[in-house]
């Protein structure tokens, strides 16, 4: 039985206002998605990201309107508002993600690894229209918390994001049923 965003928050005990306005999320994984074992960028010592990846981002984007919400754990030291007190590698992914005009709006809390409930308590507190999850890995968690229907599962050793995964992605979006 396939069970609704909504349905999923109201069994958590959380509620959306229908009167609010909703956005389109797409919840951001980064390592497998903008960037795979082809990346030939390297900042520090890390993995950077791939333009190509990026650009494919920038695709699904301007075809939904969607905002960029971080569930990575390169979401540990970013920032929503002090920019300041980001390191390095966040700064990186902020100045690559400008190039191609694109913003992170939030970031998921707690831990990485346990993406689910981050991201179902991340909806919980901001209403949305539809929403998808970008990612190379499916955590334990995804399962319990209805993630699954919004996957677009890349993966790393598969060169990333690619043109199919843009179209479901924005097929999943676009959709009127995918609260």
């Amino acid at each position: 039985m396939k069970v609704s965003n909504t349905e999923i928050l109201m069994m958590n005990g959380f509620w959306q206002n229908k009167g609010d306005a909703q956005m389109k999320v797409i919840f951001l994984d980064v390592d497998g998605v903008l960037n795979s074992n082809d990346t030939e960028d390297i900042f520090r010592g890390f993995i950077g990201l791939d333009y190509s990846g990026i650009k494919l981002l920038r695709e699904i984007i301007d075809a939904t309107g969607a905002e960029i919400v971080l569930v990575s754990s390169w979401k540990s030291r970013w920032y929503k508002d002090h920019k300041n007190c980001q390191d390095n590698l966040a700064n990186y992914l902020d100045k690559r993600l400008s190039e191609e005009s694109l913003k992170i709006l939030d970031k998921t809390e707690g831990s990485s690894f346990d993406r689910g409930h981050g991201i179902i308590d991340w909806l919980s507190d901001h209403p949305t229209e539809s929403w998808i999850v970008l990612d190379d890995e499916i955590f334990e968690d995804y399962e319990e918390c209805g993630i699954m229907p919004h996957l677009v599962k890349t993966s790393f050793y598969d060169g990333g994001l690619k043109e199919k995964h843009v179209e479901m992605a924005i097929n999943l979006l676009n959709k009127e049923n995918n609260k």
